[in-house]
């Protein structure tokens, strides 16, 4: 049984990773039933006075980011540093394979997934990984990766900023979803209305509003917005819901 969500908005300036590889932020006709299932966003009654144009309202939501131990369960949170092993090219559902080997020898193989967007990391370099995982369906994930420099890279797929993964926010980047200026895009089977949302996101005195399918320069980082909506669901489909949140930060090389 869906529950309605905790409405936790903005992480300030500061997070684990596999999603079923057909799980997609479009609408899903056959659902599993996964034992802790995330809630699902829920719209506002009223739509606010913010003018946006029409085909940001219109804009569909991506595949959204996901990464996991291989092996791992479906609630993690994992924190080590490793050297990168081995990157291997993706599996047929766009899945990398990433091996990282811990300074004591303990090896972690990662699976990660982000819509034309490659590992963050190289091979022989070596990173602190900071992975959260909620399952369900669709589940939550969130991923950190740091180097002696900062961070490099951060992306997550919740049902609310730091709602289920990455509640401690990320460093340096503040985050916030900013209510629903747009009306429906439509419905479905499942859901009665879905409304676009901006991620409006912050670096130092730097800030963007992006929509699902924007990407933009910020700060020396690429920022992806990959999905971004509030959903109004119907009771036709016990335990549908719909990534309302999806983002990645990679720090360009």
């Amino acid at each position: 049984m869906r529950a309605i969500p905790s409405t936790r908005g903005e992480t300030g300036p500061g997070g684990s990773c596999l999603a079923p590889a057909l799980v997609m932020a479009v609408l899903v006709t056959a659902v599993l039933a996964i034992p802790g299932c995330n809630e699902p966003a829920s719209p506002r009654a009223q739509l606010q006075g913010r003018s946006v144009a029409a085909d940001r309202c219109t804009a569909q939501p991506l595949a959204p980011f996901d990464c996991a131990e291989i092996g791992g369960t479906f609630q993690t949170s994992l924190r080590f540093s490793g050297t990168v092993a081995a990157i291997e090219a993706p599996d047929e559902f766009g899945r990398w394979h990433i091996g990282v080997r811990e300074p004591s020898g303990a090896e972690h193989r990662l699976a990660y997934q982000a819509p034309d967007q490659p590992p963050p990391v190289e091979t022989g370099h070596a990173y602190d990984f900071e992975i959260d995982r909620a399952g369900g369906m669709p589940p939550a994930s969130g991923l950190i990766v740091r180097d002696a420099e900062g961070l490099v890279f951060a992306g997550a797929s919740d049902q609310g900023i730091g709602d289920h993964v990455l509640a401690g926010g990320i460093p340096g980047v503040g985050l916030r979803l900013l209510p629903p200026a747009c009306a429906s895009r439509g419905a479905g089977d499942c859901f009665e209305a879905a409304f676009n949302q901006a991620l409006e996101v912050s670096r130092a005195d730097e800030r963007v509003e992006l929509v699902q399918g924007e990407r933009v320069t910020l700060g020396g980082y690429d920022v992806r917005c990959l999905i971004a909506q509030q959903v109004k669901y119907n009771t036709r489909c016990r335990d549908f819901a719909m990534v309302a949140v999806s983002y990645t930060v990679a720090r360009m090389k």
